[in-house]
């Protein structure tokens, strides 16, 4: 989500949400559903075509700022059974902390795991890195995978004045406790 490793600003606008340190060895284990693989490529037409399919269109500014802030061996596919690539997630090297950003699984294979089980990945790729400070940037409207996110363990921060507004809202309609006493009001970088 970052365009340049020093800009915590641009996430005013997006729901931020951290990975909590002590649930480092508590990640769920990243299955997929049989005949499906995660891979390390970095395939720019894949990686466009999938965001396409969610209707995310890329132009090639947004590829050049993500070769900026990508790390070595940081982009990861889901490849189906036809080797066909279905889903990407990045890790991404911010100034003081890393992301897990640019998550996206074409729609026909959405609801089957897919999308939490690259997440699991790309976190533990993460950690046995060793960084610790892991974030993710989403959209209020990416309900879905807030979902996945808040199943994971991701905790919401409150970065901002309207945040705690929109998270009630986030968690009301995915029907879920609303924490704010737990939840970090900036991030931690």
């Amino acid at each position: 989500m970052l365009k340049d490793k020093n800009s915590f600003s641009e996430l005013r606008s997006h729901l931020v949400m951290t990975w909590p340190v002590k649930l480092a060895e508590k990640l769920p284990e990243p299955v997929l559903p049989d005949g499906y693989r995660i891979v390390q490529q970095l395939k720019r037409r894949a990686f466009t075509a999938i965001h396409k399919s969610v209707n995310w269109d890329l132009d090639r500014g947004q590829w050049k700022d993500l070769n900026g802030v990508l790390m070595k061996n940081g982009m990861f596919f889901v490849l189906n059974e036809k080797n066909e690539p279905v889903a990407v997630a990045c890790a991404i090297h911010t100034k003081n902390s890393v992301e897990l950003g640019w998550v996206a699984v074409k729609s026909e294979y959405q609801g089957i795991g897919i999308g939490k089980s690259l997440c699991a990945h790309v976190v533990q790729f993460l950690l046995k890195k060793g960084h610790k400070r892991i974030y993710l940037a989403t959209e209020d409207d990416l309900l879905p995978a807030i979902h996945i996110y808040l199943k994971m363990g991701f905790v919401p921060v409150l970065h901002d004045t309207d945040m705690l507004n929109r998270w009630k809202r986030v968690c009301f309609e995915l029907k879920q406790d609303f924490k704010d006493e737990s939840w970090p009001s900036k991030l931690q970088v």
